[in-house]
């Protein structure tokens, strides 16, 4: 065998013209090969020229192809569960399918007992056994029964192999390459010398993994501006990371590499809905939104769920109900307990109960879609055993129609074979990613140990394979960006980065109050230099009305996310947040006469792919779409109504939105947003704030425990103008709002739900109260006062600092 080592570029490109001539090409994957094609077609041609991976080259001296692998694992999987062995409780489809090709070496490559692991030795039988019948029963061909027949195949000795693109070689493709070096002229391309590394490389580090995912998407349009057909790849290991990656790219506008189902994706994204709806809560509120959710009441019971905080269904069975849920809430809880329980089994079935709901969901997409989803069905049909609602897309989707869709390649690194990539980004370089050269683990170290206690001995699985691997990725790419992500320990290939190049640190924590830490106290309030201090902050910063209501609902949170400032800095990239922009810009500009109602949708379709698909999962996307644009398109139909009814308006129209304000009160200056102000001819104010769902119970407006509205109308009076009504508006529940309205000024003006009638002294009593209040507030805020209870204790549902609370510790003292 000839070895030439040639410097790392596109491939093809590094060889002289005569190479080419009569040349059978083996490559790692499809994408070198048409890269090589793409490149030879814009100088010699690639006629005569024969491509290959090992795979295919085995097939065509085969003379047959692999068949049912997939089906035939899951078969494997169902008689290792049904059996006595350490492997019985494997569920995981990876462990299952390493496992599985193991069964397969030993068939074909002679593998013997003295090859296991110790303690894998007494359940050698047991394996091989459910292997033979998972194999028989699907019918299946595997890569072992191929590579078998291509060995006792003759080879043309007149063919001249090129291997090129390989930093290593799998066991079977290794034995084939010594078949073709005995019988034809093979030449192999070195593809880098010994210690080689990236030409240009750079390391980033950050504890905020939406910090990098946004770092990553940056660096990605600079390339693609620079180049447009820059080929880029990112490496990530966890499907979580992975998902987010594409959404954040997508919300940029930068397509990634996928494949597009003629199905359509607002069909597929449906039927996930359906499938995973029983897996969590969250699963099962996006599905009972859908339009696949046959119901009674699906959009209230979605909400009660979510009001009660669960993660997973069976802790609305399992757990009793919170006594500050209201009764109806309750009892639509424990009308559909039943159902929930009956989608909490779903979580797994058969193939045949996962395929009953898909062909009757199928009927709802339309004669065409129907049929594709069908033939799907029953050409995937096969005993799989138990699988989960994942598990059954990836196997239906592998028969679905579709075609591939070109752009940045989102890949594990057991995908990512081959490099030649202008940029490489590779993410959560931790202590659970992957191992250094020589360590004993191909899995990440999370899921290390739960393999060992089945007897899943990693250091079986070659460990050092991955780590050539990522080294390959990197040498072979013009440019590499590794990124280390949270505050584990670094794994080991980014420590020895580290010794040639330097880390940049993505944290940076301005705003932070330098002197934080000298606020906290045992005491109940501030020492006199740490009241000072925060005195000082509050005249130098000013404060939102949203931020004294987040004090009013709860004093140790305000104290936790804002003082001392443990919550993410990241504020608006929360989703219920950046719902609730999307629908006050949305509103903004249809009662401004800048769009329309029927540009409603689109505009929706817009602001979400920019400012909520990175914080979604991506099957929710399609309906979340859909129900926001139906929620603000009946809102608008609410008002509209109202604006056109002279009995419940008067004279009020839309006169500003989104107005800003400055409302200097003592020592400290509260600035403020007004969504909407709606005004008469005689210059009295209705002022309106959106909010995206629920409102505030009116008792605490009335009694300044939530006092947005009320500031809100204290500013206005403060400039001298005449604020009339004060009321929320909830957009996603229909005509729900609440009011407090002066009788004198508005007149006949009237939302007629939750409404709090004054006259005119009184209504001037109500916002002189409002100052008493917010003076209040001040001071205790000042003097370091975050002792007092919250507002509701449903705040305590889903407050992320028990554990530090005051109010906590002295309740259990």
């Amino acid at each position: 065998m000839k070895i030439i080592d040639k410097p790392m570029e596109s491939g093809v490109e590094s060889l002289a013209e005569g190479d080419f001539i009569g040349a059978t090409f083996i490559m790692p994957n499809r994408k070198w090969i048409a890269r090589s094609k793409e490149i030879l077609s814009r100088s010699v041609g690639f006629l005569g020229v024969n491509f290959f991976t090992f795979d295919d080259l085995m097939a065509e001296l085969a003379m047959a192809q692999t068949r049912n692998q997939w089906r035939a694992a899951y078969g494997f999987r169902k008689r290792l569960e049904e059996g006595e062995t350490a492997f019985a409780s494997v569920r995981d489809m990876e462990k299952i399918r390493r496992l599985f090709q193991w069964c397969d070496d030993v068939y074909y490559l002679g593998l013997e007992e003295k090859d296991l692991p110790y303690s894998w030795r007494k359940d050698h039988s047991a394996l091989l056994a459910a292997y033979a019948r998972a194999v028989k029963d699907a019918d299946c061909i595997t890569e072992g029964a191929l590579f078998a027949e291509a060995m006792t195949a003759e080879v043309n000795p007149k063919r001249k192999y090129i291997v090129m693109g390989f930093s290593h070689y799998k066991e079977r493709h290794r034995l084939l390459l010594e078949k073709l070096d005995a019988a034809a002229h093979v030449v192999a391309v070195n593809p880098f010398e010994e210690g080689n590394e990236p030409n240009d490389a750079e390391l980033y580090q950050t504890v905020n993994g939406e910090r990098a995912l946004r770092h990553m998407v940056k660096k990605v349009a600079e390339a693609l501006a620079e180049n447009p057909a820059a080929k880029i790849g990112v490496v990530m290991n966890h499907e979580g990371d992975r998902a987010a990656m594409k959404a954040h790219l997508s919300s940029a506008k930068i397509p990634t590499a996928t494949y597009a189902y003629a199905l359509g994706e607002e069909a597929l994204h449906q039927l996930r809905l359906l499938w995973r709806r029983g897996e969590d809560a969250p699963s099962a509120c996006a599905f009972l939104r859908g339009d696949l959710a046959e119901v009674e009441g699906a959009p209230a019971l979605a909400a009660a769920m979510e009001v009660l905080g669960v993660k997973d269904l069976s802790e609305i069975e399992e757990n009793p109900l919170p006594y500050y849920l209201s009764k109806e809430t309750k009892d639509l809880l424990i009308g559909h307990q039943a159902l929930l329980r009956t989608w909490k089994q779903e979580k797994e079935g058969s193939w045949d109960d996962f395929a009953h709901r898909t062909e009757e969901a199928a009927e709802s997409f339309g004669e065409e879609s129907a049929k594709m989803i069908v033939d799907a069905l029953a050409e995937a049909e096969g005993d799989y055993g138990r699988i989960n609602g994942r598990e059954f897309e990836s196997i239906l989707c592998t028969y679905l129609e579709k075609e591939a869709v070109y752009g940045v390649d989102i890949l594990s690194l057991d995908e990512a074979y081959g490099g030649d990539y202008d940029l490489l980004l590779v993410a959560s370089l931790d202590g659970k990613f992957i191992p250094a050269k020589k360590e004993d683990s191909l899995m990440n170290r999370a899921m290390a140990k739960s393999a060992m206690d089945v007897g899943l001995y990693v250091n079986f699985f070659q460990g050092e394979e991955t780590t050539e691997r990522l080294h390959y990725l990197m040498a072979s790419s013009k440019k590499s960006l590794l990124y280390k992500v949270g505050s584990g320990e670094e794994a080991p290939i980014f420590t020895q980065m580290k010794e040639i190049y330097s880390a940049e640190d993505l944290d940076q924590w301005e705003g932070v109050y330098e002197k934080n830490w000298d606020l906290i106290s045992e005491d109940d309030v501030f020492s006199e230099e740490g009241a000072e201090f925060m005195a000082q902050t509050l005249r130098e910063k000013g404060l939102s009305p949203s931020a004294l209501d987040s004090y009013l609902r709860c004093p140790f949170l305000y104290f936790a996310e804002r003082v001392l400032k443990c919550a993410s800095e990241e504020e608006d990239g929360r989703p219920a947040m950046a719902k609730g922009t999307i629908y006050h810009e949305a509103l903004a500009l249809y009662f401004s006469k800048k769009l329309s109602r029927d540009g409603l949708a689109n505009f929706v379709e817009g602001a979400y792919d920019e400012k909520m698909a990175p914080l979604r999962p991506e099957y929710l996307w399609a309906w979340e779409k859909k129900t926001m644009a139906r929620a603000l398109l009946a809102a608008v139909e609410s008002e509209e109504e109202r604006l056109n009814d002279e009995k419940k308006n008067g004279a009020f129209r839309p006169a500003a939105f989104e107005t800003s304000f400055t409302y200097p009160f003592k020592d400290v200056e509260i600035h403020g947003v007004i969504d909407r102000v709606d005004r008469n001819e005689a210059g009295d104010e209705i002022l309106i704030d959106y909010k995206s769902s629920g409102l505030p119970e009116y008792k605490h407006v009335a009694a300044h425990k939530v006092m947005q509205l009320a500031l809100y109308a204290l500013a206005r009076r403060h400039m001298g103008n005449r604020p009339a009504s004060l009321e929320y508006v909830s957009i996603e529940n229909g005509k729900v709002s609440i009011m407090a309205r002066d009788t004198t000024r508005a007149g006949k003006y009237s939302r007629l739900r939750n409404e709090r009638i004054y006259d005119g002294e009184a209504f001037d009593d109500f916002l002189d109260e409002g100052e008493v209040a917010l003076d209040r507030t001040l001071v205790a805020m000042k003097s370091g006062d975050f002792n007092e209870a919250p507002l509701s204790e449903s705040v305590c549902s889903y407050c992320a600092y028990g554990d530090l609370c005051r109010r906590e510790a002295a309740d259990a003292t």
